[in-house]
């Protein structure tokens, strides 16, 4: 079937990609904070980048070294993961992890370096003192050239200067776990760069680009669709401590952005907080955004027309896999449900539960082949994959007759009610068409006699003043057969999970008792 993508630029290590930026677009701004107060030009950029990479070296971190980072996020951070990756294995900990979580990827994975600001009381502190780890405090130091001051506390065990190159691992993340437990995924700086330049290539991003990114760098999402997309094509990057309204309201005023890259429960809390206060971007601020991390609502697209005029681009992949599978542009019409054309150099099949491949139209599992999967941290490559070396995804989903992509759900969130198996997609699908729901999300709840009943949570419009039992006759009028949840709940948002996706079986564990 079709799969194409353009100008997509040759394989290159971290440090390669942003000193080449630095001789094209010297002066060309890389990085602002979220205020403007801080602009790093990509002369800047590469200088702070290779002397960071280059005093981490002296500490004795180098290839194959294993370092967790726990800090807030801003410009800093940034180049310090960035120094960090270009050289070693880096583990992105929120800072604000509990210890438990903290201590087990530490053991999980033999960290042997910290690195954080000083805060004794933080977890990444704790348990760096208690294994008697090396901790590199990071200080801000604004008349450096690089801008922090390295300040290490003990020695690393088993010192490293060697240089890291593309089939390296950069960097670990953890899976979001949203069906079953969650892992941790290793991604080499050849994986990271095709993930990149891909979506870079595929969105066309270029000098004339700012994008903010909201997004925590413990997510994969972060750093493969928010920032490092736009600065592998020499655009700006905003890097902004998480959402707040304010600041993405002076952000806007001041620094006018033209796109962001966030969940879909991010974007939908900006246009919520935008027609509660009135407000809107001026002209060619925030034209153009894209979601991915979880389910896209139908009636998100229809509201960013709607209050911001603009434009929404999404894809389809997961954390263990290079690069994505399929995109949709925020140019591209498709119809609801797609998740977009399937970009090279992947192969798509759908197959049935023999492994045979499905005709056109029919549902069936997932199945890839013809990209690079990445390694899970104590897992056998092999036994991801099917007899006939197809990658399994753990989606349902089918290919229309035009090569596009649709995906049906996770093989396992099929609900399973006395015999009759539902999708909780296409029952979302008419929850959202309701005129007072801004959002849902469906799933299964334990039930004696059926084996599973359909609850659901919805998210009201602000003034709607129709009852729950109205919403459910309504709705009802659509919904054949038993897809009709038994169960409705109200809620001011969709709860995610620690990497910021919908976890139907959290839900399931939360609101068995309900």
């Amino acid at each position: 079937m079709p799969n194409a993508h353009a100008r997509e630029p040759a394989e290159r290590t971290i440090l390669d990609w942003i000193e080449d930026n630095a001789s094209k677009y010297p002066d060309a701004p890389a990085l602002f904070d979220i205020s403007g107060s801080v602009r790093l030009s990509y002369t800047d950029l590469a200088e702070r980048v290779s002397t960071l990479a280059h005093e981490f070296r002296e500490f004795g971190i180098g290839r194959n070294t294993r370092v967790a980072v726990s800090m807030t996020d801003g410009p800093e951070t940034l180049t310090i993961l960035l120094a960090l990756m270009s050289i070693a294995a880096v583990m992105p900990i929120h800072p604000a992890a509990a210890a438990e979580t903290v201590d087990a990827l530490v053991d999980k994975l033999d960290i042997s370096v910290v690195v954080g600001a000083h805060r004794p009381a933080s977890a990444a502190w704790k348990i760096a003192a208690s294994r008697n780890l090396c901790y590199i405090e990071v200080e801000s130091a604004p008349s450096r050239a690089e801008g922090v001051l390295l300040k290490p506390h003990g020695t690393i065990a088993e010192p490293s200067r060697e240089l890291a190159g593309l089939d390296d691992v950069a960097l670990y993340i953890s899976t979001s776990g949203t069906t079953g437990n969650s892992s941790v995924v290793a991604i080499t700086q050849r994986s990271l760069d095709r993930n990149i330049s891909t979506h870079g290539a595929l969105n066309n991003y270029g000098p004339g680009d700012r994008a903010v990114c909201v997004m925590n760098f413990t997510y994969l999402f972060a750093y493969v669709r928010a920032s490092l997309p736009i600065l592998r094509f020499g655009g700006a990057v905003i890097v902004a401590p998480g959402y707040r309204f304010a600041d993405m309201q002076r952000c806007c005023e001041n620094l006018k952005p033209t796109s962001l890259a966030a969940t879909p429960t991010i974007i939908q809390k900006l246009i919520t907080d935008s027609e509660t206060r009135g407000w809107r971007p001026g002209p060619d601020v925030l034209r153009k955004f894209h979601a991915t991390g979880e389910a896209i609502p139908d009636t998100l697209r229809a509201r960013l027309r709607a209050v911001y005029d603009a434009s929404l681009g999404t894809n389809y992949g997961m954390t263990e896999v290079s690069p994505q599978v399929a995109y949709c542009r925020p140019e591209d019409q498709l119809d609801l449900g797609a998740v977009g054309k399937i970009a090279l150099p992947w192969q798509v099949d759908i197959v049935g539960e023999n492994g045979t491949v499905m005709p056109i139209g029919a549902v069936g599992r997932i199945a890839l082949r013809g990209g690079y999967v990445n390694a899970i941290v104590g897992m056998e490559k092999e036994t991801r994959f099917d007899q006939d070396g197809r990658f399994l995804t753990g989606d349902r989903g089918f290919i229309n007759d035009a090569g596009i992509l649709f995906v049906a759900g996770r093989a396992d969130e099929v609900i399973n009610r006395g015999g009759e198996k539902m999708d909780p997609k296409v029952i979302e699908q008419s929850l959202d068409r309701d005129p007072d729901v801004v959002r849902s999300v469906v799933f299964g709840l334990p039930d004696p006699k059926l084996g599973q009943k359909i609850a659901a949570l919805i998210v009201l419009r602000e003034g709607a003043t129709r009852s729950v039992q109205d919403i459910r006759v309504s709705v009802g009028a659509q919904i054949t057969g038993w897809g009709m949840p038994e169960r409705l709940f109200v809620v001011p948002d969709i709860p995610t999970n620690s990497n910021g996706k919908v976890s139907r079986r959290d839900l399931s564990l939360r609101y068995a008792d309900e």
